[in-house]
């Protein structure tokens, strides 16, 4: 069986320890599934199976002295990690616990409702649903007032790289709440700012996530200044930046390749330049490690380099070209 249209006004509720209502089914990838109407929606990206969540109704105890919504959801799965769903916890006034709607955010419990950490998520006021994305596993889930000082970004590298005649910005983020977008700011002077473009965020996520944007409108011969403006849902912001990223102008542009690629030995470094200068040759591992580093003066033409290569485990790594001034050039190396 399931319930049939709980509202503001007609619910099944008890304020009693022992009172639990059992929905039992399938939840597919990539649909919205609300098993027995019970509140609790989720949208996997990989199948879950034989799915039971079991919706109790009394108010825990969580972090910081908050006490959680009305209800509770402990989740069981044939299937249950890596599974990047997105969750939507309906709240009914009854089920609020005279919480405040803006400061709602969901909370994980993997101990039987002991302690809870603070996972993420917002009130969607529309919906009158707390949503969540980039959910990997369940155990107890229930909505509960978050920390209001807790950033919605919390933002792990922004930088910038040169490619052919385009400065790429790329950035990541460890955790996101209530983000709705990335704009993205441009100046010559650092003082005065332009919006070239935007990003959509990932709303709400626990997981790091990617982001990547291109200028291809260089102002040729002088540096570029950038800067994120992250904004939530909300209209509240916080400014990243502002970072430098320049290249140099069609002439004086820098090619670099290696040969041979992939390689069980030694690799040569193959670097074209149109003028001398000097540069740094670094090498990185998958895990960011710095496994080499030299200075090399550059001539005007074809340069070549060896990259001790022979020794070193196999795997994937970056080899980093800095210019003297200008900004700098990678290529991969897979060692076999």
């Amino acid at each position: 069986g399931k319930l049939m249209d709980e509202d503001e006004d007609n619910y099944v509720f008890c304020s009693c320890p022992s009172a639990q209502i059992i929905a039992q089914g399938t939840v597919t990838a990539n649909v919205a599934t609300n098993l027995g109407n019970l509140g609790l929606t989720i949208n996997p990206e990989i199948a879950m199976g034989n799915t039971t969540i079991i919706r109790t109704h009394e108010p825990k105890d969580l972090s910081e002295g908050n006490n959680s919504m009305a209800l509770i959801y402990d989740v069981t799965a044939d299937v249950n990690e890596n599974l990047n769903a997105t969750i939507e916890i309906r709240k009914l006034p009854h089920e609020a616990n005279s919480l405040t709607p803006e400061l709602l955010t969901l909370f994980r419990s993997s101990d039987g409702g002991v302690t809870w950490t603070e996972i993420g998520g917002a009130y969607d006021e529309q919906s009158g649903k707390i949503i969540a994305s980039g959910w990997q596993n369940f155990s107890s889930v229930g909505g509960g007032e978050g920390n209001p000082s807790a950033l919605p970004v919390e933002l792990v590298y922004f930088n910038s790289q040169c490619n052919t005649n385009q400065v790429i910005l790329n950035w990541q983020t460890a955790s996101e709440w209530n983000a709705y977008q990335f704009e993205i700011e441009k100046s010559n002077d650092g003082a005065n700012w332009d919006i070239i473009g935007t990003v959509a965020a990932q709303g709400t996520s626990n997981q790091l996530v990617d982001y990547s944007f291109v200028d291809a409108a260089l102002n040729r011969g002088q540096i570029n200044y950038y800067r994120l403006v992250q904004i939530d849902f909300d209209g509240e912001y916080e400014v990243f930046g502002p970072i430098s990223g320049t290249c140099k102008s069609a002439n004086d542009e820098i090619s670099i390749s290696v040969f041979p690629n992939p390689t069980s030995r030694n690799s040569a470094l193959d670097i074209t330049s149109n003028e001398e200068k000097k540069a740094a040759i670094s090498v990185q591992s998958s895990t960011g490690q710095v496994i080499h580093s030299t200075t090399v003066q550059l001539t005007q033409g074809f340069n070549q380099f060896t990259i001790p290569s022979n020794d070193w485990a196999d795997g994937v790594y970056i080899i980093i070209l800095q210019p003297e001034y200008g900004m700098p050039f990678t290529t991969k190396l897979i060692k076999n």
